[in-house]
């Protein structure tokens, strides 16, 4: 039995309550799926992406944006690095470990520090744009 109380039928009659449930169903799922559409549509696809390894130690590095206009970060930190702390310049309390990847949707990335256990590197993609 379906969560709006539908079940399978073979050769049976669909009655009235039952089509009501299905079309109570489908409004649902219809507004579930405008939904995503207008979380999504907002997002503004980037230009190109820009792609380079930032040497980390254990005094707080902030991420450069290298003179582009950046719609967002990604920070990849390879498996050799046991932790990674990421956060602004005063604290840096965000855990990564190795393998994790964190998405940030940013313009400035200046303001973004790393800082690590002892020297390592990461890798960094800028998603950026024109304007």
């Amino acid at each position: 039995m379906s969560w709006l109380g539908l079940r399978y039928k073979t050769a049976e009659i669909l009655l009235p309550h039952e089509w009501n449930s299905v079309i109570d169903g489908l409004d649902i799922l219809k507004a579930y799926v405008d939904d995503l559409y207008n979380k999504y549509k907002e997002v503004d696809p980037a230009e190109e992406i820009y792609t380079f390894k930032l040497s980390v130690s254990t005094t707080p590095t902030n991420i450069p944006s290298y003179g582009f206009k950046v719609k967002g970060v990604h920070i990849k930190v390879p498996s050799t690095v046991d932790v990674l702390y990421v956060g602004n310049k005063d604290r840096q309390d965000l855990v990564l470990e190795g393998k994790d990847i964190l998405s940030l949707r940013v313009k400035k990335p200046e303001n973004i520090y790393v800082k690590a256990l002892k020297d390592v590197v990461i890798y960094i993609a800028l998603e950026t744009g024109n304007e």
